[in-house]
């Protein structure tokens, strides 16, 4: 039986809270160079969807009828609205909102590492876990706010909640948390909802047809609402309830070309986008051998996880493993790729950024196939690889803080 170690649990939280708050540093005092979500909260509070920005800087915002609006999902406007609601807006820094939800991650992490696979060592549970917080994108993204990291760290942490609830038969919160993730990237509910009908067909593969019916309903009716509100919103915006304003973001000329040219999604970005989420190199400056200058620099278009965090094809290992878990491997592989592919035919591969930022849309799925992938490795291989991309996301995450400050 699966037991719960609070104390464990706290720990991780404050250790990650602390080491992310060390690293962003004096970020923390003040808003993030495109704190659109703070803006968007509180506009919502003021009963409007549409923010007040400084006509110089609109960069990833939208222009529609006079107007601008923010084009990422709302989700982490409508969990600051609380906060700025007590605290007021000039109270709150979204870094500070993003590292608070990336330790909440990183400790639910550890939860469910432990729940899906429970004969893991805590030894390898415990490198597990560092090497989320600190050997994956999931580093860079917590401590940097912007409205282009904390959507996708505020959503993330509703992915591990609807793991927990799938896993634990929860198809209420599974779908409440469906919505959520609605709410900040849609580009996962296909993979998360896979996942969740998957599991419990796993768990009552003989169950009948009106028990599969109450556990849809359960579990639709939270997304549906989502859904609903999420209609609202554009429509409040753009006048219809399918337009989501992509066609009036201000983008980077090259970036708009791409959209204009090929369209938002489309498999013609696919090999550029895999290339860069799997092999690209970093940056290297021969002429700066013998020399002061770094041979060595992070590509601001994003690097291959071959080098920024290959502990991550441990996940393949897990597929050559135990029969028994076979079907809940292969349903993790589908949930991840599922998640990731939206984003792989995206016009955008993510611009400023250190490794490829939108692998955190499919690591949680992929994060249970590692845990099973080096439950029978040498400890001493996991210790070494997890040290190289702990360094190796530090130097990185460092660079991008300089990068965009």
């Amino acid at each position: 039986m699966l037991s719960i170690h609070p104390r464990r649990s706290i720990a991780i939280f404050a250790l990650t809270l602390l080491v992310y708050g060390l690293r962003a540093g004096t970020l923390l005092q003040s808003p993030s160079l495109a704190p659109y979500f703070l803006n968007l909260a509180d506009s919502f509070l003021h009963g409007t969807v549409n923010i007040q920005v400084p006509p110089a800087w609109g960069y990833d915002l939208i222009r529609y009828h006079d107007a601008w609006y923010v084009a990422q999902q709302p989700l982490p406007a409508l969990l600051m609205m609380p906060v700025i609601r007590v605290l007021g807006i000039e109270h709150l820094s979204d870094v500070t909102f993003g590292v608070l939800c990336g330790a909440l991650s990183v400790m639910l992490a550890d939860h469910i590492l432990q729940l899906t696979t429970p004969d893991l060592s805590v030894g390898k549970r415990n490198l597990l876990v560092i090497f989320l917080a600190l050997g994956t994108v999931h580093f860079s993204l917590s401590v940097m706010g912007t409205v282009w990291f904390l959507g996708q760290i505020a959503t993330i942490l509703f992915v591990w909640v609807l793991i927990w609830a799938a896993w634990r038969g929860q198809p209420v919160l599974a779908g409440a948390s469906l919505g959520l993730i609605l709410l900040g990237r849609p580009s996962i509910v296909p993979g998360a909802l896979v996942f969740a009908v998957g599991t419990w067909q796993m768990c009552h593969p003989r169950a009948s047809w009106q028990c599969r019916i109450h556990f849809l309903t359960r579990l639709l009716i939270p997304l549906t609402v989502a859904m609903g509100f999420l209609g609202w919103y554009n429509w409040a915006r753009f006048g219809s309830p399918l337009e989501m304003g992509y066609a009036y973001i201000q983008e980077a000329p090259d970036i708009k070309q791409r959209f204009l040219t090929h369209g938002n999604f489309s498999p013609f970005f696919l090999p550029e986008n895999l290339f860069i989420a799997t092999v690209k190199p970093p940056l290297i400056h021969l002429h700066c051998l013998g020399q002061l200058c770094p041979i060595f620099e992070p590509h601001p278009l994003g690097m291959g996880l071959i080098w920024t965090s290959p502990f991550l094809f441990y996940g393949l290992w897990a597929l050559r493993q135990k029969v028994r878990e076979r079907q809940q491997n292969i349903l993790l592989v589908v949930s991840a790729g599922l998640a990731l592919l939206p984003s792989l035919l995206y016009h955008n591969p993510g611009s400023a950024q250190f490794g490829y930022r939108f692998l955190l849309d499919g690591l949680p799925f992929w994060m249970i196939l590692v845990a099973r992938g080096v439950r029978n490795q040498p400890r001493y291989r996991l210790i070494i690889l997890v040290i190289f991309c702990v360094i190796v996301n530090w130097w990185g995450t460092s660079w991008l803080i300089e990068f965009l400050t």
